[in-house]
């Protein structure tokens, strides 16, 4: 069987499932192109990105992370009427996925880090954290740089 084939039964099954699990056709399309995406990224091998276990992590992966932006879009929206919210630019809902995504980065990184990265933001110094967190300044430098990559690894795919 050639990749392209596969690529379609496995697509054509994965459409299917999340079809039922989603109750539309055009979200379960996004979702597994959004998988797609993520497949490419991170697989360099073509032969090896369509392992049908691997597309299927990665599609309920998507599904989970789909359902969970949902959930807090749906926190956010609540105390709006209806009105107000059909009535929102394109920009505004564009920026509220932003956040919930950069909300949920930073819950996915360690307590410590997270800790570092949000007095950091707040706009202490270098010196001034240093001093808060009873550390020297090259070390406040690197334990900053290692929250701010692993931040980073968690909003992989923005830029």
């Amino acid at each position: 069987m050639n990749t392209h084939s596969m690529e379609n039964e496995l697509r054509q099954r994965a459409l299917l499932y999340l079809t039922r699990l989603c109750n539309t056709h055009e979200e379960a399309e996004d979702i597994i192109e959004d998988a797609l995406c993520v497949l490419v990224q991170r697989y360099n091998i073509i032969e090896d990105m369509f392992d049908e276990r691997r597309f299927f992590y990665v599609v309920l992966n998507q599904y989970n992370n789909y359902r969970r932006k949902r959930q807090v879009r749906a926190k956010y929206t609540i105390a709006w009427d209806s009105n107000s919210i059909k009535s929102r630019p394109i920009e505004e809902s564009e920026n509220l996925d932003l956040t919930i995504d950069i909300q949920c980065a930073l819950n996915r990184i360690t307590k410590d880090n997270r800790r570092l990265l949000l007095d950091w933001w707040k706009g202490y110094s270098y010196e001034e954290l240093a001093v808060n967190y009873r550390v020297s300044l090259s070390c406040m430098k690197m334990r900053l740089k290692r929250a701010k990559a692993q931040f980073l690894r968690e909003m992989e795919g923005y830029s």
